[in-house]
């Protein structure tokens, strides 16, 4: 489990008073500022509340989607070992299966993750036919208790568009329906869901509501489902819900209209109920925190919701009532010294605890800004970009081409999406319904241009060209980023950054924008390495299908991504205390010398000359590892049989076990001075070094499978990049001769020691988990962005590679080479969270809320400006977690080389780093250093494009977000602001000390 901080624990201890001094409504609301590990306190509530209960605790985690389900169902299960965590996992992700599936078995604990939209079949606006297993289910469980309504509404009423699979699905289902109870609490549940009296009939109720037009085919499949899933929650009897960012499905703590949503969500809130739920709500912006004039209006009511959202809290009955009226009298005399300017005056204060005494029995908030090192000036750092001829040329193309209904739509189009006429595509009615207009003298990409790694120009797009100057293709070439304590100087390519290379979190407006920036940085990449050194004139499409590390009679490959334990175990390049590289090289020779004359091997001038790979087979069988080695790289084998490029790897395995076989008794000079270079700069030594300080079994018996499937299957299939080959290999050298030298010059092993400290920490993975962690990270394949041509038919499109750079959407343009599912966004976000590529990110809102970007990435772009100080607050949030890359910078900065001094003997120095920050830079809350850390500041960018609203836009609403808070509760808020803001004395500082403070930790005496 992750430790508690103070200020964490302090929350835990009010989130579990709330639920045991009030029994009916035990509602509570955590509301941390963003990155501050809301999951994590929802993890230790669970722990507590399991211990000493004598059943199983039984919980609903519920979150607007399945891939932040999946990314913080871990967190929950880390109360439990981790060989226990499947007992107590339920893999059934909707509540309409639930009551047809096996359940969790753990004595302890039960969890189950779900998502409104999956598992709440009739909700407003949220009308569906299910997946075609609850369908099936439905059609089994319909067969056995009311067979005549097939009669009626045909045989294929629950079938709907599945066909491939449906009747197996049924055939499956039809086991399960046999089951006797399950098919009564069924048969009782829709009798609810109908409303039926005791001795009314189902088929007659559902033909006059058919007849009266109130039930089709759809609406009987939604209820059928609604059905299932409140039989499942009566069935399961959750002891505690987790509304995870429930903003996005606020609805849950309105009052229900719709009877049959009601029975499902209100089951889920415990109304009616004498032994409800506990409520556990998690949500960094969970009411609107800022509306605009016309936004009121309009009817969307800031102050409403928070209000309304105070009363559910409270339970809704009449003392909740009570409470929410009392609350608004409070903010009421608040807002009175408000309008003043005077938010410090002793009214306002009193006004304000009386604020915080009424909302902090069911709130919680805690904000970075409390701490002195957290308080931040968002600044943020215009790039120019300027506008070219070529981008005008741009817009009269555009413009032209949509009609007259949509082209009033062109320039916002224009100036977010890069070439709009060939990215975006059918999702936008304003280019399905365009015409063709004439393209003679507007800049294209064409498939022509892609074939011979033609660009254009000009990039015909000010805030690309401004991404590229950020991201210059010279610098995404390299195959990892730098660690931020790097053991010794970087040399080669890294040392010749002007700085160290990022990774970049892009935002934008509009769907085409992500797959437009991942499509044309990917392919400026390929075009400036390849282009000008495709002296074969390779293909585009060869680029990818021809392999430069495929094991096909490369016996070198073997010894270069070995994870060899007899050089793991013999060497460690931290032993010599120094950054010095010469100093460094003498003492891993020094010790492996040592380790091969332990194994009565010399070395000698007329020994006989042997690779590499030879010598390490033999060195393993001496040293009594080759039979479990052997063994593992068999079973690597035949795992990957299948794959074409390693269909060589059989014999090479063949001749390896051949040379095992032979003795060594002596070394020539030159080959043990080569063998000291693998057991500094081999990849595959690298990684079993680097898994060994955080698993000892890391290359022993039984983690050498694991740890080489990280290094083959992952490091290798990486590495087999041309973009890699063309900056890294100089002339005349082979490639596995340049990986060696690289994995020394960019100092690969201190990157993948911080990498799976880091993942150790956020994830809470040991062991094998870790290898297997970097092998996936590393695994991610080249995504595809199909371009519509601007000459001749626009439906015959090409595609484009993404790869440095990918599209974080949920859209089917995103396609795997060779025919494969779309890469999922967990994917990316695995892939992007390591120090490998994509280095850039391009998304919209779906990144905006409740992900982690911040790993190793520590820079936000503002392609387009959000319109709302909080949705500012959560795109920072993806990069301002705990550990982040900025904070990691500042703590390698201040402690780095002190740890490394101090560092013990087969230690991490990341672990070092932390055990000395921790003991040197921590504070009383426990926010320093891992959340605030002084120098530790992310990097933010927006794009300043002559004429642009951004600049000015974005100026507007760093002021703005200084002063919302204080508006928190408050009608008429942007008038306030103005108010606040017009008033000389309401310095930042003010500010700061005059917002309502929900921080169970800061609030405390003292």
């Amino acid at each position: 489990m992750t430790p508690l901080k103070p200020f964490q624990e302090a929350t835990v201890r009010s989130v579990l008073a709330a639920f045991r001094i009030r029994k009916r409504a035990r509602r509570f609301l955590v509301a941390d500022e963003v990155g501050l590990g809301k999951t994590v306190v929802a993890q230790h509530v669970v722990r507590q509340m399991a211990e000493g209960l004598g059943r199983p605790l039984v919980v609903f985690y519920m979150c607007s989607n399945l891939a932040i389900a999946r990314q913080n169902r871990r967190k929950l299960l880390e109360i439990l070992p981790a060989t226990e965590r499947g007992e107590a996992d339920c893999p059934i992700d909707r509540l309409s299966l639930l009551p047809a599936s096996e359940r969790p078995t753990h004595k302890t604990f039960h969890l189950y993750s779900l998502t409104p939209d999956t598992s709440i079949p009739i909700r407003k606006r949220h009308r569906r036919d299910g997946r075609q297993e609850e369908r099936a289910l439905v059609h089994a469980l319909v067969e056995q208790v009311w067979p005549k309504l097939f009669d009626e509404w045909g045989k294929d009423v629950f079938q709907g568009s599945a066909s491939v699979n449906w009747k197996y699905n049924v055939k499956a289902q039809r086991n399960k329906a046999t089951k006797i109870a399950l098919r009564e609490a069924f048969k009782l549940s829709v009798r609810q869901e109908f409303n039926l009296a005791p001795y009314q009939q189902l088929l007659p109720e559902l033909r006059a509501r058919y007849d009266r037009g109130e039930l089709d085919g759809l609406e009987l499949i939604s209820h059928l489902r609604n059905a299932l899933a409140a039989s499942a929650v009566e069935e399961v009897k959750p002891d505690l819900v987790i509304f995870d960012e429930f903003q996005r499905f606020r609805d849950l703590i309105e009052p229900q209209q719709d009877e049959a949503a009601q029975r499902v969500i209100g089951r889920l809130r415990g109304d009616e109920s004498e032994n409800p739920p506990a409520l556990l709500l998690l949500s960094a912006t969970p009411y609107r925190m800022f509306t605009r004039r016309w936004e009121e209006s309009a009817g969307t009511s800031h102050r409403a919701e928070f209000f309304e959202l105070v009363e559910f809290l409270y339970g809704g009955d009449v003392e909740a009532k009570r409470k929410r009226k009392h609350a608004e009298e409070a903010f009421l005399k608040l807002e009175t010294e408000l309008r003043k300017g005077e938010p410090t005056s002793a009214d306002a204060q009193a006004a304000r605890a009386e604020v915080e005494n009424l909302l902090c029995p069911v709130i919680s908030r805690t904000e970075r800004a409390s701490h002195d090192d957290g308080w931040d000036h968002f600044e943020t750092q215009p790039v120019q970009a300027p506008v070219a001829p070529e981008d005008l040329t741009i817009f009269k193309h555009l413009s032209r081409s949509f009609d007259d209904s949509h082209r009033p739509n062109a320039v916002p189009y224009w100036t977010s999406i890069p070439l709009p006429m060939q990215t975006m595509g059918n999702h936008y009615l304003a280019w399905k319904s365009a015409t063709t207009a004439d393209a003679n003298g507007t800049p294209l990409l064409s498939e022509a241009m892609r074939d011979r790694f033609e660009i254009p120009d000009v990039w015909p797009h000010p805030r690309l060209r401004a991404l590229q100057a950020l991201a210059p293709a010279s610098e995404l070439a390299i195959p990892w980023l730098s660690p931020t304590a790097a053991w010794w100087p970087l040399r080669g390519t890294w040392k010749n950054q002007e700085q160290p290379l990022r990774k970049l979190l892009v935002f934008s407006r509009f769907r085409a924008v992500p797959q437009a920036i991942a499509a044309t940085l990917s392919f400026n990449l390929e075009a400036e390495r390849l282009g000008r050194n495709n002296r074969n004139k390779m293909a585009y499409e060869d680029v990818s299908r021809r392999k430069l590390l495929s094991a096909t009679e490369r016996h070198p490959l073997l010894g270069l991504f070995h994870p060899s334990p007899f050089l793991v175990k013999a060497t460690d390049p931290l032993e010599a205390r120094s950054c010095d590289f010469r100093v460094i090289r003498r003492e891993v020779r020094r010790q492996l010398k040592k380790a091969i004359s332990c194994l009565d091997i010399t070395i000698r001038e007329d020994a006989p000359s042997l690779p590499v790979w030879k010598i390490l087979a033999r060195v393993e069988c001496q040293a009594g590892n080759w039979w479990w080695v052997s063994s593992g790289w068999w079973n690597l084998r035949r795992e990957i049989a299948t794959g074409e490029h390693d269909a060589g790897l059989a014999q090479l395995l063949t001749d390896w076990d051949e040379e095992a076989e032979r003795s060594l008794d002596s070394i020539k000079a030159a080959n043990f001075e080569l063998l000291v270079d693998y057991a500094l700069g081999s990849p595959g030594v690298a990684v079993g070094r680097a898994l060994l300080r955080h698993w000892p079994g890391a290359v022993d018996e039984d983690g050498f499978a694991s740890t080489l499937s990280a290094t083959w299957n992952g490091l290798r299939n990486y590495l087999d990049q041309r973009c890699f080959y063309s900056l890294i290999r100089k002339s005349n050298e082979y490639y596995t001769d340049a990986i060696l030298r690289a994995v020394v010059e960019g100092n690969l092993e201190a990157v993948l020691d911080e990498h799976l400290w880091l993942i150790s920490q956020l994830q809470s993975l040991s062991e094998a988990e870790l290898a297997h962690e970097l092998r996936d990270g590393l695994t991610i394949k080249s995504g595809r962005f199909s371009f519509h041509p601007l000459h001749g038919n626009r439906d015959n499109t090409f595609s484009l590679r993404c790869h440095v750079a990918l599209p974080f959407v949920q859209s089917r343009a995103s396609a795997l080479e060779g025919g494969e599912k779309p890469i999922r966004t967990d994917e990316m976000r695995r892939a992007f969270n390591t120090p490998f590529w994509p280095y850039i990110l391009a998304t919209t809102s779906v990144g905006q809320e409740g992900l982690d970007f911040h790993a190793w990435c520590d820079t936000l772009v503002h392609w387009d400006l959000c319109r709302n100080p909080v949705d500012l607050e959560q795109r920072e949030g993806r990069i301002q977690r705990f550990g982040g890359l900025s904070v990691r910078r500042a703590i390698a900065r201040a402690v780095g080389q002190e740890a490394l001094a101090e560092r013990l003997q087969g230690e991490s120095p990341w672990a070092r780093i932390a055990a000395i920050a921790n003991e040197t830079m921590t504070d009383e809350s426990g926010l320093a250093p891992w959340w605030v850390c002084k120098d530790g500041k992310v990097t933010r960018y927006v794009f300043d494009v002559p004429t642009s609203e951004q600049k000015h836009w974005l100026q507007w609403m760093k002021e703005q977000r200084l002063l919302y808070r204080l508006a928190l509760g408050q009608p008429n808020q942007e008038d306030l602001i103005e108010i606040l803001s017009g008033k000389a004395g309401v310095t930042p500082e003010t500010i700061r000390h005059a917002v309502v403070n929900l921080s169970p930790w800061f609030r405390k005496p003292g």
